[in-house]
């Protein structure tokens, strides 16, 4: 059976490159491209650079498999030609390696290396290539432009997928080990039970509490350029392990330039605040209700603040009241709710909200490594050691609208009942049973589709997670001059 995902190195070119499919036959190595899109015409050759091509497919594709050609033969593998396939008006057409494949090789390098030094290009407007380019949950074209136009609200193509293909594998439990069976994760434990999971299907990896992960997949989830966060049994994050990566460093150097950034506090309070007056009003009404009148003033009034303790001190005033009306939204008699409270939470709501937003930070945090920023460095909440900061800005608008949400629908739909906590002198926290059943209330928040504010489009709210630093990314390379966090509808 012909080897699959091989990964090649050229040292003369500085080429490395991963082929995906290759054919054996009579003794030679073909590599193969499969693509969904059609194929161009066979009457006119592709051009690139003023290298003629080989008519039948696009120059891009032949770019590719011209560079894998080159490293196949560099390593000793025999290859003279590689396959492309065309699914839509399926067809094949084959290219051969000639002579000047080594100049146009040559042309590529030379122009991926003066591209790297440049800024980034800007993204393309309403092109129909952004459709099925897989970049396009990083350029975000459609989304960019209308940020940049000022709009309050915009149409954008729904070119970015409304929700992840792969998902999140939670791993808590003193007595269970993850470890590495060829291209499946093992989660196994002590009684003998033993679940594997496609490593391609997985996006993080989350080790609750003092679950055990061996070397060898630890290297191999490295590899696939997946993330492992390890918590605390209550969700804290302790930190993350991923493999190298050097993206967007020019970034990180403007976000350590930028922050703190009064600006971007205040609109995040003032998000907040309004996600805080949508969440009572959903319950209680707007009309004559003096404290969702009051959260509408205090939501203005971050706007006009002129330094940092008075931003704080309205984001507190805000807080108080909104978690005194809190109780009305709860509908089942035996539980009570007296105010937050936290480090320890003295009863099972807030124990249930401190373990919501410590899921919610963690998947801030996956989102700004994702992005290339750096989590421990916020424009609002100051740097202290061992906390994500950045993560604690970028939630604030979100703590309603997913945490706190889902809290209440836990509780009034009677999924997490008294029986579930345990009160110690620690405090008062969630049974491992009742753990697994509000991250899997948790997920299906994430994974629910909202109408975008500013895009409209429907999109999932860990989709949206990834969107807003993403464009906060591009706020601070200067690309956009504004920056909105999300404010529901």
């Amino acid at each position: 059976m012909p080897p699959k995902n091989l990964v090649f190195y050229s040292e003369e070119l500085l080429l490395c490159g991963e082929l995906d499919a290759i054919k054996q036959r009579d003794g030679e190595w073909i590599p193969f491209e499969a693509r969904k899109s059609s194929a161009p015409s066979r009457t006119q050759p592709q051009q690139w650079h003023g290298y003629v091509l080989t008519p039948g497919a696009w120059y891009n594709d032949q770019l590719q498999v011209i560079g894998q050609m080159y490293l196949l033969r560099e390593n000793s593998y025999l290859c003279s030609k590689a396959s492309i396939y065309y699914r839509e008006n399926k067809t094949h057409t084959i290219i051969k390696w000639n002579e000047e494949c080594i100049k146009i090789l040559e042309t590529i390098c030379k122009e991926i290396n003066r591209i790297s030094l440049e800024e980034r290009p800007l993204p393309l407007k309403r092109s129909n290539k952004c459709i099925r380019c897989s970049l396009n949950t990083i350029c975000l074209p459609d989304e960019v432009s209308i940020m940049k136009s000022h709009k309050q609200e915009g149409y954008a193509r729904a070119v970015v997928p409304s929700r992840y293909d792969k998902g999140l594998v939670y791993v808590s439990g003193y007595d269970k080990k993850i470890s590495i069976k060829e291209d499946c994760l093992v989660i196994s434990s002590l009684s003998g039970d033993k679940q594997e999971i496609p490593i391609i299907d997985v996006m993080s990896v989350v080790i609750l509490g003092t679950a055990q992960i061996s070397t060898q997949c630890i290297q191999a989830i490295m590899v696939n350029g997946i993330k492992i966060l390890f918590c605390s049994t209550s969700g804290w994050l302790y930190g993350t392990a991923s493999g190298f990566s050097d993206k967007n460093l020019l970034i990180r150097k403007k976000q350590l330039n930028q922050f703190p950034n009064l600006d971007l506090a205040k609109r995040v309070v003032s998000a907040k605040i309004f996600n805080q007056r949508l969440l009572l009003r959903r319950k209680r009404g707007e009309v004559g209700n003096p404290v969702i009148e009051d959260l509408i003033r205090l939501s203005s009034q971050a706007m006009e603040i002129k330094d940092r303790n008075s931003l704080l001190g309205i984001e507190g005033v805000a807080a108080k009241k909104y978690f005194e009306s809190f109780p009305d939204l709860i509908t089942v008699s035996n539980i009570e709710f007296k105010g937050r409270s936290r480090r320890p939470p003295r009863d099972p709501i807030n124990a249930l909200l401190s373990y919501a937003y410590s899921l919610l930070c963690k998947d801030f945090v996956n989102a700004i490594i994702a992005v290339g920023l750096e989590p421990t460095v916020g424009f609002y909440h100051v740097f202290e050691k061992g906390r994500p900061s950045l993560a604690l800005d970028l939630m604030e608008s979100y703590r309603p609208l997913i945490a706190d949400s889902t809290v209440l629908r836990a509780i009034n739909t009677k999924t997490i009942s008294l029986e579930d906590f345990e009160v110690t002198m620690a405090g008062v926290s969630l049974k491992p049973k009742a753990k697994k059943k509000f991250i899997m209330m948790y997920e299906q928040r994430m994974d629910t589709l909202i109408h975008h504010p500013s895009f409209s489009y429907q999109v999932s709210y860990r989709r949206m997670l990834e969107i807003e630093v993403r464009l906060l990314g591009r706020y601070l390379e200067g690309e956009l001059n504004n920056w909105k966090p999300f404010r529901a509808r």
